[in-house]
């Protein structure tokens, strides 16, 4: 495993957990079901994100895999944080009433029948038991999820959903954020990310002369977005990018001088054109055309 992938785990690690904890002590009336999951599962890849720069994490799906595990279990870490204060409350606010000793020895002394009589029986004694208080509350972690879904009138199955919707959901925008700079173009030789220096978008006429510098051919091309950038290597001639939109349809081709799918073979003084079309559409400078 390359050095910046474990770095960046050990970071997300370091992220989720500390995120988990401290919205853990968000008041009740923030702690909305599904909202606050997703933002939490946001914020914590925006931070991976963050942390990747600096750490020179350019695997984009690695990110993917991570912010999603790490998202999920930061929302089931403040989860997890709520249900123990929960039943630490329940615990210590339970007062048994006089006879809770015997009727819990009679529940005991049952145990688990296999007839579906005694057991129909035994279950409805439970919940006599329970409505008069004389049995110590639920603190299970399913008895919490129930608990929260009873707000959005859910019982225990309802909960136990809605808690694996807002892990999916905490994953999935994790991942997304955390991907962002892992996603963005890489110089191996220099170990620096490659920044645009020149971006503009191009309409019309223009977009077809962008076009034809491209090599793309003659077909009617809408809109034209180029894009030049460049690493800190010595002696290197700037990348560019070509995004060329079909008129009607609006298929959108690209064009990369990095990628082997879609070449773009650009001379240094094709770059030159288009680095002088860019600045002349964005008043830069004027040119001959």
């Amino acid at each position: 495993m390359p050095a910046a992938i474990a770095l960046w785990l050990l970071a997300g690690v370091a992220i989720a957990g500390v995120l988990g904890i401290l919205l853990s002590h968000a008041p009740p009336r923030l702690r909305l079901i599904g909202i606050l999951a997703g933002v939490q599962g946001a914020f914590c890849g925006w931070l991976m994100s963050l942390a990747g720069k600096p750490l020179r994490m350019r695997f984009p799906k690695t990110a993917v895999a991570g912010g999603a595990v790490l998202g999920a279990a930061s929302a089931a870490l403040t989860t997890g944080l709520w249900w123990q204060a929960h039943a630490r409350q329940l615990e210590s606010n339970y007062e048994p009433p006089k006879g809770a000793a015997m009727a819990a020895a009679i529940l005991n002394q049952a145990g688990e029948p296999t007839e579906p009589k005694v057991q129909k029986e035994i279950q409805e004694y439970r919940e006599a038991l329970k409505e008069a208080g004389a049995l110590p509350p639920d603190t299970s972690f399913p008895a919490y999820l129930e608990f929260r879904a009873s707000s959005i009138d859910q019982g225990r199955t309802g909960g136990q959903i809605l808690f694996a919707g807002e892990l999916l959901f905490a994953a999935i925008l994790c991942a997304g954020f955390a991907r962002l700079s892992a996603d963005k173009p890489f110089c191996t030789s220099c170990g620096n990310w490659v920044l645009p220096i020149r971006s503009h978008e191009f309409s019309g006429e223009h977009a077809a002369e962008i076009a034809e510098l491209a090599g793309a051919g003659s077909e009617a091309y809408s809109r034209a977005e180029a894009t030049l950038s460049r690493c800190q290597c010595e002696g290197q001639p700037p990348q560019a990018v070509i995004l060329l939109e079909l008129a009607g349809d609006k298929t959108v081709r690209r064009c990369s001088s990095t990628r082997d799918d879609s070449p773009l073979l650009l001379s240094e003084e094709a770059i030159s054109q288009l680095a002088a079309r860019i600045d002349a559409a964005q008043g830069l400078r004027q040119t001959g055309n």
